[in-house]
Formats: C-alpha cells, structure tokens, sequence
C-alpha cells in the first residue's frame, strides 16, 4: 500500500507543490482521502483499518519529502477522510473491475 513519490501522478503532485512554494505561495494545505472496498482483508484487522493505513502511509510519505526538502513548514497535510465503500462483496474476488475503485488514496491542495 505504499506509493512512490519519484515517479507517477504523485511525483507531478508533489512537483506542483514545489513549484507553488518556489513562486512564492506561503503555505499549502494538502488534504488526504482514502478508501477500501468491501472485499474481505486477511491482512489487516478490517477494511477501515486499510483505508485508514492507506492515508497514513500517504501523510507519512508527503512528511519525509518535504521535510527532507525544508519545506515541511509550509505545508499541512490533513486526512479528511477514510471509508469502506463499494458494493456488497459476493464472493466474487476476480471481480476486479467491480471493487478496484473503492480502493484507493487521494490528496488534493487547497
């Protein structure tokens, strides 16, 4: 469930951020969302505890970069919200299509 920050959307993500910083923008809150879908986990207490581990991870990932960038001053990174979602699982795990997204970390700025 981790992401990389060095390549992919959230490497643009990030990058965006930056450059506001560069431009002179004083602070960026970025606030995270998350979510699982209703296919049973084995590897976690529930699916809230993924969906909350997913925005976890995701908070803790934007920390490391811009701290190790000074950076982290100016920014906020709240999780806004984390959630089962989806449709009822059937017993249907080959199904990707039907539950893929409903798993899943967001971040957005304001």
């Amino acid at each position: 469930n981790k992401l990389k920050s060095k390549t992919g959307d959230l490497n643009k993500f990030i990058k965006a951020i930056e450059n506001q910083l560069k431009q002179g923008r004083k602070q960026v809150s970025i606030i995270i969302n998350s979510s699982a879908s209703q296919v049973p986990t084995y590897q976690f207490k529930n699916n809230e505890e993924l969906a909350h581990l997913r925005a976890e991870n995701l908070k803790y990932d934007l920390i490391n970069h811009f701290q190790n960038k000074k950076l982290d001053k100016q920014i906020i990174i709240v999780i806004e919200n984390f959630a089962v979602d989806g449709p009822e699982y059937i017993n249907d795990p080959s199904n990707h299509k039907k539950y893929k997204p409903y798993q899943l970390v967001s971040a957005k700025t304001e």
